[in-house]
């Protein structure tokens, strides 16, 4: 079962929404948004990656560049993932020192503005190839990868899976998973749930649990003290 489809309200994205190719990712946190996109008209091939952060209900900031490390002038950066350490990115790029037509660059943010980060590293062979490879994933611990390639497709390019190693992979997280009951009748609950950093007690993020069976799972950083409380 899902809940009614919400449009994302982001701010001035009419500014950004030029051409026919673009697409979003939202981190683990549910406060982050990555789109790629082109606020040029007309121009499809030369993609950046931005980013947009939650400002409370359903508005979200105006997008804004990740930088001159991530986006190149006359290449194109696309299908960005933020892994759930909210530090490690990973996109598809056709920059110079590629193998291929597109491949799959890593790099780490530095600090909290978001436009400055490492050096972004090519992950080389075998997940990147003389193809395309695009669209890159983790599943929540971070081990294994699923991403588009061309090479050796079935079609255009087809869904793969490959294991991590270990410079591969993003920081460690943790899976917090859980059931949420009403106390009096042990019934299952859809509830909100909220977890917030201590002892600052800064908001990290959100989830909801299962009407079905109260179940929910959250992913987070590792090295930080947490609490969680149900609302409902």
């Amino acid at each position: 079962s899902w809940s009614p489809a919400e449009m994302l309200r982001i701010r001035n994205f009419e500014k950004f929404m030029r051409t026919a190719q673009f697409g979003a990712s939202m981190g683990s946190d549910g406060k982050t948004l990555l789109f790629y996109m082109n606020p040029k008209e007309g121009e499809y091939d030369y993609n950046d990656i931005y980013v947009s952060f939650l400002e409370g209900g359903d508005i979200w900031t105006a997008p804004k560049s990740l930088g001159k490390a991530i986006n190149t002038k006359d290449y194109n950066e696309m299908s960005p993932f933020i892994a759930a350490d909210g530090k490690t990115l990973y996109f598809s790029s056709d920059r110079p020192g590629g193998m291929g037509e597109n491949d799959i660059w890593m790099s780490k943010r530095l600090d909290d503005s978001w436009a400055k980060w490492s050096e972004p590293k090519n992950l080389g062979a075998p997940i990147n190839t003389a193809g395309s490879e695009a669209f890159f994933t983790l599943d929540a611990g971070g081990e294994y990868a699923y991403l588009t390639s061309s090479d050796g497709a079935y079609g255009a390019s087809d869904i793969v899976r490959i294991k991590l190693l270990e410079q591969e992979m993003p920081d460690p997280v943790v899976l917090v998973t859980g059931n949420v009951y009403n106390a009096k009748t042990k019934e299952p609950l859809e509830a909100k749930l909220i977890y917030e950093i201590l002892p600052e007690g800064k908001e990290a993020g959100t989830g909801i649990s299962s009407p079905a069976d109260g179940a929910f799972k959250m992913v987070l950083p590792y090295d930080k003290n947490y609490s969680i409380r149900a609302s409902a």
